[in-house]
């Protein structure tokens, strides 16, 4: 929670959980006391070695981790800050700007804060949701590693051959707590996003449930640079549909429509970053590190998705950028592609087909639909996942 502790209150006990409470925090402690115990590296003598000499120029390398994988990253700081002033010089995405601009629109969105949420929460509700001295926001990069081929030279490979993702930290920063709110009050809304999956647990149920015909194709989308892509207006506009939609099920603690525009659309506007002491601003998409980002981009390719899926498609389950889909034939699932991309000219979706063994990546799987031979001795499709 982005509060400091002073605005935290501790709950009432409920009795029911207060044993489960309890048992948790034996269990914490008895783990925390064996992995404190002496234990035996199982690095080899070549692998201490390396990381020794790691150690001793820690200060001319950047440490970090991989972008979806999680590998461990170990690049000259003189090649991430290359990388960086590469993506910060897409002039259709970001600006150079001051320290003038940041504190401009972190008042403004005070003023904000404050005049529609005053009604609603009073005084001390308003205080708590408003940064006074805010952080500026730091830009950092996550290698794509997975985009590296596994050829590649890495002693002698250039910069023009590595992706990063862009990520904007905005913790402490002016929209860190207003965007927490904005989240939990918005995120009931998901539910009706036919496409969402939370993680590989929905993907594996929703799979299990699909009938495919012998004549079914699967592939995979992914959303280009979906982030910096979204059009912020239309993903605002798609958010608020939605919610009219179902408002009845949805608390918004009795903001109106226009009041959670305003509060939606300063919270955006308020996107100054810092990077090397240097200070930009993001024009177009969302900055990813924001909290509202992924809500909001998963709302806006559902308003996309909405105007493009056909009766074609059995199965098109999508965690954030990253869809798995199925259709009637492979012809219906190039339509859908085609159609995808029709509507913004920013927001554009690539295609995988599975590999010459049948077997299609998609989140931390590989899935593989193969022929099954049924009760009714019927031949039909049947999707099989393993975990990579």
């Amino acid at each position: 929670m982005p509060f400091p502790k002073s605005n935290i209150s501790v709950p009432k006990p409920v009795p029911p959980l207060e044993p489960k409470i309890t048992a948790l925090q034996l269990n914490l402690l008895r783990i925390y006391n064996t992995a404190s115990k002496a234990h035996v590296s199982n690095m080899t003598v070549a692998e201490a070695r390396g990381l020794r000499k790691l150690i001793r120029v820690k200060d001319q390398l950047r440490y970090t981790v991989g972008d979806k994988c999680g590998g461990f990253v170990v690049m000259p700081k003189v090649m991430d800050k290359e990388l960086t002033r590469m993506a910060l010089s897409d002039a259709m995405v970001y600006e150079e700007t001051t320290r003038r601009t940041f504190d401009s629109l972190s008042q403004q969105l005070r003023t904000t804060i404050r005049s529609i949420l005053f009604s609603k929460m009073g005084v001390k509700g308003v205080a708590r949701l408003v940064v006074n001295s805010p952080v500026v926001p730091t830009y950092y990069s996550l290698t794509k590693t997975h985009k590296i081929g596994i050829n590649a030279d890495l002693e002698r490979i250039s910069v023009n051959d590595i992706k990063t993702r862009p990520i904007i930290s905005c913790c402490g920063g002016p929209t860190d707590r207003i965007s927490w709110l904005l989240v939990k009050l918005l995120s009931p809304l998901l539910k009706y996003v036919g496409a969402h999956i939370v993680n590989v647990e929905d993907f594996i149920a929703a799979v299990e449930g699909c009938q495919m015909p012998n004549s079914a194709s699967y592939v995979s989308f992914d959303a280009v640079s979906l982030y910096t892509n979204v059009d912020k207006e239309c993903a605002t506009k798609a958010v608020l549909e939605l919610l009219q939609e179902h408002h009845a099920d949805v608390n918004v603690l009795g903001l109106t429509m226009s009041e959670l525009e305003q509060l939606l659309l300063a919270t955006l506007a308020c996107n100054v970053f810092r990077f090397n002491n240097r200070f930009y601003v993001q024009k177009r998409g969302l900055a990813m590190g924001l909290r509202l980002a992924p809500l909001l981009a998963i709302v806006y390719l559902d308003r996309i998705e909405k105007m493009s899926l056909t009766a074609d498609i059995i199965l098109y389950r999508r965690y954030i950028d990253d869809v798995f889909a199925v259709g009637l034939t492979s012809s219906a699932l190039h339509n859908v592609l085609n159609s995808l991309n029709s509507h913004d000219p920013n927001a554009q979706f690539t295609m995988e087909e599975p590999d010459a063994d049948g077997f299609l990546p998609f989140l931390n799987t590989e899935s593989e639909c193969c022929a099954k031979y049924h009760e009714n001795e019927r031949e039909n499709l049947r999707c099989c996942v393993y975990f990579m």
